[in-house]
């Protein structure tokens, strides 16, 4: 007997350790929770029983849905839903970038263009609505809906959540119908759809002996187009020649406008409909039955209407695609045409027209192309005809282009490069000369000054209208004119422009970069300044500025002027101020002031200020047009001045950093000399406001403006 006992007790310890052994490995191996996961992008979606469409379908899934990408072969990806797997092709998946979701918390809620209740409302969310976050912006999110719709809607409005589920179906089982799971507090029902397990955000459940389920997801499933009116709570399903009415709380929904009797009528579970079994299933011609025994739903749609045959239309030809972009590179406008095999091409081309025709193509997606070329207009037209495709390039007036295959046959390439427009010459002054030299696309380049010798060199560029040699009656130009070189596989366009005497230059693009102007004066007109600099207080007297709390700008600048006026003189600069009492100046008699000082330099001394108390930090302005040639010969001094304070700023006060910033500020553009203009920081600011009232960020600002100010000046001397 005791021999028996041990021989059980050894076994079962066996049995055991076994066991232990199989959890830990099979805990050890990979799982799914290591599997990437991937967006479902099409709208309906059906899961093959294999790697391919001569699969059975296994199921359908929806848009949106989450799923396990488990492996992939070739195309197709092996996937899992739940308790579902089976294959979906790669082009109706994205993978998850995990993604952050939203879910709106109030009844009602605006979305707007931008992150402020001053922007443009764009559309209306509602309570349970699910947002994809793509940015949060201080106390706004840049969000996408549901439609794809990017705007902006304020963080207290929503709450995080996980990734909204989307309803699935899948193939009914071949073995007895499912149990339900367990613990879920009340009988939730099956619902198989035309053989078809369906799931739901919101489960069926059964409520004072009546069978509730969720009416869009199965009018959709059985393909019904559903829309919800939230003004007048009612929901409408078309299908084919039929159309539900059902409004919330109602026991007569109408179907084509008859009324239907309801026993209890439809009601809100979580954001989403529910209403009686028979009604949903039998409203749309198709039939509802209960299988009490199994606690499942069983629906049927409609058979479709017997089909009229029709004689059957000849067989279309396949025909592989094309298709048709425009790019820029540093070569220059591309227009390319490419296909997945080698192309067979016909290429007729004039000066003004280059015609494409490709045999046993067909264009795929774009048709008609337009592209700015600096003045005009660059037209790309494709068409089908019978068997080929053909593309039509009208080519502007005086371009050049060149065409090529690449890619062993698959793409045709027509390139335009980048090429000069024209080249102007202005005065300005009695000695000042402006020359604006204009292309087709942005212009790269390169300059350099050797004693009255200026040269420019344009990269990827053609001379185009631009001139070997121009005359002009100047006393300042020497000479002046274009010439091309090669330097590797990069072809460049040199300018040189050569003085009589030593002349100040300054260059700068265009906002799009198509225009370069050069401006130069004679070097021995600028006068001499006086080695000072003028402190500009903004504001003062009856203009007492930007209004903080419980402190005015007007007396925020004036301190700290005379605090910098302090520094600088300790350090050897002589200052002069435009007012040193709380004055009244106009901005005309500011800049008046700086004139007649003829100083050096001039740096006005702000705060800064908004509607909106939410921007914070330190910005410095300047003003140097190239419409003003006075200013804009200025330039280089105008913007290392104000780099020169903002960076003392920021390192000094350690704000945000805003920038330096051009702007047509009246001291800027009124000012003589090189000037520029500090915004310490937002005086209606909480917490930036708070800082200017203190008498220790004062001085440090102080000091900053100061920092700053000497930095330039010894740069200055160096120039």
């Amino acid at each position: 007997m005791l021999r028996e006992i041990r021989s059980k007790s050894i076994n079962t310890l066996l049995l055991l350790t076994v066991a232990i052994y199989l959890t830990l490995l099979l805990g050890s191996l990979p799982g799914s929770a290591n599997a990437e996961t991937g967006i479902v992008s099409g709208s309906v979606v059906n899961i093959r029983s294999g790697p391919g469409t001569q699969y059975n379908i296994a199921g359908t899934i929806y848009k949106n849905a989450s799923v396990e990408m488990l492996s992939k072969t070739g195309e197709w990806y092996k996937v899992k839903y739940g308790t579902v797997s089976g294959w979906i092709n790669q082009s109706l998946l994205s993978k998850n970038t995990s993604e952050k979701y939203l879910k709106v918390n109030q009844d009602v809620v605006n979305l707007r263009s931008g992150p402020g209740i001053t922007n443009k409302m764009v559309a209306q969310v509602y309570k349970g609505d699910s947002l994809v976050l793509l940015e949060v912006q201080g106390e706004w999110n840049k969000v996408k809906t549901a439609s794809g719709q990017v705007a902006y809607i304020r963080s207290d409005m929503v709450g995080e959540e996980n990734m909204p589920a989307a309803a699935v179906s899948v193939s009914a089982p071949a073995s007895p119908i499912p149990s339900l799971p367990p613990a879920t507090g009340l009988t939730n029902p099956i619902v198989m759809l035309d053989g078809k397990q369906m799931a739901f955000e919101v489960l069926p459940r059964i409520e004072n002996n009546r069978v509730m389920v969720p009416l869009r997801a199965i009018f959709e499933a059985m393909g019904a187009q559903v829309e919800w009116n939230q003004a007048t709570q009612t929901a409408t399903a078309v299908k084919d020649n039929i159309t539900v009415v059902l409004p919330l709380n109602s026991t007569q929904p109408t179907v084509n406008g008859v009324a239907w009797q309801l026993d209890v009528p439809a009601k809100i579970v979580q954001q989403r409909t529910l209403a009686p079994l028979r009604f949903v299933g039998e409203a749309l011609g198709g039939t509802a039955t209960w299988d009490q025994a199994n606690c499942t739903v069983v629906l049927q749609t409609p058979p479709p209407p017997e089909p009229v045959l029709q004689p059957l239309p000849p067989p279309v030809p396949q025909f592989e695609g094309l298709r048709m972009l425009s790019e820029r590179d540093d070569s220059g406008l591309r227009i390319v045409m490419g296909s997945s095999a080698k192309l067979e091409t016909k290429i007729d081309k004039t000066s003004s027209k280059v015609r494409y025709e490709f045999s046993n193509r067909q264009i795929d997606g774009t048709s008609y192309i337009e592209v700015p070329f600096g003045t005009q207009i660059l037209k790309v037209q494709g068409s089908n005809q019978v068997n080929n495709a053909v593309v039509e390039i009208q080519i502007p007036a005086g371009v050049e282009y060149r065409t090529a295959t690449e890619l062993e046959g698959k793409k045709e390439v027509l390139t335009i490069p980048n090429f000069i427009t024209g080249v102007e010459r202005k005065t300005f002054g009695s000695s000042g000369e402006k020359i604006t030299i204009s292309s087709n696309l942005p212009l790269t380049y390169t300059s350099s000054q050797t004693g009255t010798r200026l040269e420019v060199v344009f990269s990827n560029v053609l001379p185009g209208k631009a001139l070997s040699d121009y005359k002009y009656d100047s006393r300042l130009i020497s000479s002046m004119g274009f010439k091309t070189k090669t330097t590797g596989s990069v072809s460049q366009t040199v300018l040189t422009l050569v003085t009589n005497k030593a002349a100040k230059f300054s260059l700068g693009s265009s906002s799009d970069g198509t225009t370069l102007n050069i401006m130069f004066i004679d070097q021995s007109e600028i006068q001499p300044r006086v080695p000072m600099v003028v402190l500009d207080p903004g504001h003062g007297g009856k203009d007492t500025g930007a209004r903080g709390y419980n402190v005015n700008e007007k007396d925020v600048n004036l301190d700290v002027a005379l605090k910098v006026g302090q520094i600088l003189t300790q350090k050897g600069i002589k200052v002069g101020y435009t007012r040193t009492d709380d004055t009244y100046l106009s901005l005309i008699e500011e800049a008046t002031v700086g004139n007649l000082y003829n100083a050096a330099i001039f740096v006005g001394i702000h705060c800064n200020s908004c509607d909106n108390p939410g921007p914070s930090g330190t910005e410095t302005w300047y003003y140097a047009p190239s419409t003003i040639p006075e200013l804009y010969i200025q330039k280089d001094e105008r913007y290392s001045l104000a780099t020169y304070l903002q960076k003392a700023m920021i390192a000094k006060l350690g704000l945000n950093d805003r920038g330096v910033k051009h702007g047509n500020l009246a001291v800027l553009r009124n000012t003589q000399m090189p000037s520029a203009l500090v915004e310490m920081a937002f005086i209606n600011s909480p917490t930036e406001g708070e800082l200017l009232k203190q008498q220790n960020f004062r001085q440090m600002a102080a000091q900053a403006i100061a920092d700053g100010i000497a930095a330039y000046m010894k740069e200055s001397i160096k120039r």
